[in-house]
């Protein structure tokens, strides 16, 4: 019981950070995040901030939450959206309290909503990933799958590869991926897929990004990726919304079902816990109880 009071009303109060503003916090709650987490960490902050008519954190109480909280409800927000803002205030109220520019943590005290665990139908079979994957166009969009599938990266993370993070690694290649706070993880690749990586880099220069517009030459960005991988989902015939999560998924599922240690998946997935990881194992049992009974 003290230790939960102690969330919303530390027993000492240390400012540890030069901050006399609101926009001060955010700006230091979001110092280290990554480019795609700041976007959206900074989106979520503003939108709190304009719903309570830019009432100083200060004076924020757990109704203000609780009101954001069925407010999104109301607008027809999906859970997981609903989740992820009330997750971002909760997260830079904690933050400011903890450099001692807040006095109370009013965030501490609200539950976030329950999400259904529907892993399990957004997971492809090796075979729907096989079909995915010949019915893109060859070269880099058969290419782009490819990488997401065996590589297990996000989108986040593929958009932001440039030449130079990828390196030789005996008869095929490992890529350098930067992931969530910062956080830098190894990955091998295939001969084969590093054999048409190279034929797809051609004489590009190690600051060129990986995976790029065929008419602008820029850096491809997050949605169109996503619009990708939807018209190459249809065009293969493939029921869902599938999206390019589905590919991080699937490696997930799919080397677990092979044997590969959990561990190692973790590692590879660049997941912070090894209970995110587990969740694969639960999303596609290859035993049941139910297979046991008398028929």
């Amino acid at each position: 019981m003290l230790s939960r009071i102690s969330q919303i009303v530390p027993t000492t109060r240390l400012q540890v950070a030069d901050c006399n503003s609101d926009k001060e916090l955010i700006d230091l709650w979001l110092h280290d995040k990554t480019p795609n987490t700041l976007d959206a960490y900074r989106r979520d902050a503003e939108e709190f901030r304009w719903f309570i008519e830019d009432k100083p954190l200060s004076k924020v109480v757990l109704n203000d939450l609780m009101f954001y909280s069925d407010a999104l409800k109301q607008q027809g927000r999906a859970p997981a959206t609903v989740n992820r803002k009330l997750s971002a205030v909760k997260s830079l109220l904690s933050y400011g309290v903890m450099i001692g520019y807040l006095s109370i943590n009013a965030g501490a005290p609200l539950k976030l909503p329950k999400l259904d665990n529907s892993l399990a139908e957004r997971i492809l079979s090796e075979s729907q990933v096989l079909r995915l994957i010949g019915a893109a166009s060859p070269g880099r969009d058969r290419i782009l799958l490819r990488f997401l599938y065996e590589s297990g990266c996000r989108v986040s993370e593929l958009v932001g590869l440039i030449w130079k993070n990828l390196q030789p690694r005996d008869d095929a290649g490992q890529v350098r991926i930067l992931g969530k706070g910062n956080k830098t993880r190894v990955v091998l690749l295939t001969p084969q897929l590093w054999a048409d990586l190279m034929k797809l880099r051609a004489s590009d220069s190690l600051d060129t990004p990986v995976f790029k517009s065929q008419r602008s030459g820029r850096k491809l960005v997050r949605s169109e990726v996503n619009e990708l991988v939807t018209r190459v989902a249809k065009k293969a015939e493939i029921p869902g919304n599938v999206s390019p999560q589905w590919l991080r998924h699937a490696h997930a599922s799919h080397s677990l079902e092979r044997g590969a240690p959990i561990h190692l998946v973790q590692a590879t997935l660049g997941h912070r816990n090894l209970q995110t990881t587990g969740r694969y194992l639960h999303a596609r049992p290859s035993d049941s109880s139910s297979r046991y009974l008398p028929r």
